[in-house]
C-alpha cells in the first residue's frame, strides 16, 4: 500500500500489520477531528461555513427526539410506510457526534447516544413488508455504513457505558449485517447496490474489531467477481486521458454520482484502516470521479451545454431484465450531491495528484450540509455530507513523485 508520511499513517499501517483496528478509524480518525475543531475554532473557511450549515440543522439539536421502530419498511408498496424514520435518526445521530467532537460539548454526545439506545432494543428487523420491494437492501447498505460511522465517533465517550454500546453492536450485526452481505447477487446488479453493502459491511467490520468481516469486503472490491461492486465492474472502462467510465454512466447521473459517494465512503474508511483503495489499479477511483465530474459540469458561459466525455456501450444485467447502455446519460445530468470533498483533498492535498474536473464539480457544493439540507425524501439521506467540514485539508506545496504510471498511444503522441 502507498501512505502519506504521518505519525496516523505510522499507527494505522502499525495496526494494520500486527492485527487490530485503528479507533476511530472509519470516515474521520482523531487527526481529523482536530483539525476541524481548530479550523471551526479560528472561524477559517471554508471549514467554519459547512460548520454553520451542521448547527442550524434541525437534526443536530440537542434536543432531538428519535422516533425508534421495530421493523422499518423501505420500497414502494411496503407497509407501513416508516423509512425515514431511520433515515432521520441516522444523520442525526452522525451530525449530533460530529457536534460533539468538534465542540466538546456533551450535550450533543448525551443526544447522539439517546439515539442510538432507542433503536437498539428495538428494532428487529428491516425489508419490505407487505410488498416485494428490494429497496431495503440500499437502505441497509447506506444507513448501515453511516450508523457505524456515527458509532464509531462515540466509542469512547464516557456517558456510553460499555453494555449500551455492546447493544448496538449487536442489533447492528443481527440487522444490518445479514443483508449486507448479499453480494454478488442476481436481484440488482446496479454498482450502486453491491457498493452501498460493501461500505456497510467495511464499516461494520471496524466498528466490531472483527478483520474477517473487514477482509472479505477489501478482497470482493479489489478483485470480486459476479457482481458489479469491485473496482473492474463498478468502474467500467477507462478511456484516454485516464477517464473511468462508471457502471451507471449510462444509466442516468443522479446514480452514477452516487457511485462517486459510495467509492469515497469504501476508499475513505479503507484509508484509515492503512489500505490504499485510493491507489489501487493506476488510481482509477480518481479516473472514475474526473469522468463523472466533467460530464455533469457546464462548459464555461454555457447554461445548458455539458461538457462531452467518452463512452463504450456496455451491457447491463438488471434483474429482471437484460439490456444495452449506449449513450452517457442525460437524466438528472448535473446532479448536485454533497459528496466530492474527501475524493478531491485526498488526491490533490495528500498525494499531490491533480483532479480539474473534481474540483469544479466540488466548487459548485461548497460549502455543503449533510441530511436534512436536500430533501426530506430518502435521496437526500444518501450520504452524510459535510465533507468541506470533515474532509478539507490545507493545500500542500508539491506531491511525491508519480510511480505505477501507464502510457497510453494516442494520435502518436504519449
Amino acid at each position: 500500500m502507498a501512505c502519506k508520511v504521518s505519525f496516523f499513517c505510522i499507527l494505522a499501517l502499525f495496526a494494520y500489520a500486527f492485527g487490530g483496528f485503528v479507533h476511530p478509524g472509519l470516515l474521520h480518525t482523531q487527526t481529523d477531528f482536530n483539525r476541524m475543531a481548530q479550523k471551526v475554532a479560528a472561524n477559517a473557511s471554508p471549514w467554519i461555513d459547512s460548520y454553520k450549515i451542521l448547527e442550524a440543522n434541525w437534526e443536530a439539536s440537542a434536543t432531538y427526539n428519535p422516533n425508534p421502530q421495530s421493523f422499518v419498511n423501505r420500497g414502494s408498496g411496503c407497509t407501513p410506510s416508516n423509512t425515514m424514520a431511520l433515515l432521520y435518526d441516522v444523520a442525526a445521530s452522525y451530525q449530533l457526534a460530529l457536534r460533539w467532537k468538534i465542540s466538546g460539548n456533551n450535550s450533543y454526545a448525551d443526544a447522539a447516544v439517546r439515539i442510538m439506545n432507542a433503536w437498539s432494543p428495538k428494532l428487529t428487523g428491516i425489508g419490505c413488508q407487505n410488498g416485494s420491494s428490494h429497496d431495503f437492501l440500499l437502505m441497509a447498505g447506506m444507513q448501515g455504513y453511516q450508523w457505524a460511522n456515527a458509532a464509531e465517533i462515540m466509542r469512547n465517550y464516557s456517558g456510553w457505558n460499555t453494555t449500551a454500546f455492546n447493544q448496538f453492536k449487536t442489533m447492528m450485526m443481527n440487522v444490518f449485517y445479514p443483508i449486507t452481505t448479499q453480494y454478488p447477487r442476481g436481484l440488482a446488479e446496479y454498482a450502486n447496490w453491491e457498493l452501498a453493502m460493501l461500505a456497510a459491511n467495511l464499516a461494520l467490520g471496524v466498528l466490531t474489531d472483527n478483520q474477517t468481516i473487514f477482509d472479505t469486503a477489501i478482497n470482493y472490491i479489489q478483485s470480486g467477481v459476479g457482481g458489479q461492486g469491485p473496482l473492474a465492474q463498478s468502474i467500467y472502462y477507462v478511456h484516454p486521458g485516464n477517464l473511468g467510465q462508471g457502471e451507471e454512466a449510462g444509466r442516468d447521473q443522479g446514480h452514477n454520482t452516487l457511485d462517486v459517494s459510495h467509492l469515497t465512503v469504501i476508499a475513505q474508511m479503507a484509508w484509515n484502516q492503512g489500505i490504499d483503495l485510493y491507489g489501487y489499479a493506476n488510481n482509477r477511483i480518481l479516473a472514475f470521479a474526473e469522468y463523472t465530474a466533467k460530464g455533469n459540469l457546464l462548459v464555461p458561459g454555457s447554461n445548458s451545454t455539458y461538457y462531452t466525455v467518452p463512452y463504450i456501450p456496455m451491457n447491463v444485467d438488471a434483474w429482471p431484465t437484460e439490456y444495452w447502455e449506449n449513450v452517457f446519460a442525460n437524466g438528472s445530468i448535473g446532479a448536485g450531491r454533497p459528496t466530492w470533498g474527501c475524493i478531491y483533498h485526498h488526491y490533490v492535498n495528500v498525494k499531490g495528484l491533480a483532479a480539474p474536473f473534481t474540483g469544479k464539480m466540488l466548487a459548485l457544493q461548497t460549502p455543503e450540509g449533510g441530511g436534512g439540507n436536500y430533501g426530506s425524501n430518502t435521496g437526500g439521506y444518501d450520504q452524510l455530507g459535510y465533507e468541506t467540514l470533515t474532509c478539507t485539508l490545507d493545500p500542500i506545496s508539491k506531491g511525491s513523485a508519480p510511480s505505477g504510471l501507464t502510457a497510453v498511444l494516442v494520435g502518436g503522441s504519449v
